[in-house]
């Protein structure tokens, strides 16, 4: 099973906001960014990013002004501290976001991905 779908298994178990299902992607509404955060983290996924999504019924719209890039993220600490750091620097945005995208989609990395596959 590869770390997406994964991910996508515990969010579908356990929902943290309204869910989008779109394919094979799963969507997590805005308002469960910060709970579907932790449980990357508790999955030890180092958050790359966010892509902020605006639906309208039967289209998915990408907000160029709500993506969050942390590719930075993945530096020379040890992954725990990365994977803990990045969930944190999430806690609060859905508040921020709160009148923007509907919608995020998740950008991660597993601790043995080769993480040049992101960039």
């Amino acid at each position: 099973m590869t770390i997406e779908k994964d991910f996508y298994h515990r969010i579908l178990a356990d929902p943290p906001a309204q869910l989008l299902m779109d394919g094979d992607a799963v969507y997590v509404g805005v308002s469960g960014i910060y709970k579907a955060a932790r449980i990357a983290g508790d999955m030890g996924l180092l958050i790359l990013g966010l892509d902020g999504l605006r639906a309208d019924g039967g289209h998915l719209y990408l907000m160029i002004d709500f993506i969050v890039d942390m590719s930075a993220s993945d530096d020379d600490r040890p992954w725990s501290v990365k994977v803990h750091a990045a969930v944190e620097a999430l806690r609060g945005i859905e508040d921020e976001w709160k009148d923007g995208p509907d919608f995020v989609e998740f950008v991660f990395l597993a601790e043995d991905q080769d993480p040049w596959e992101y960039r």
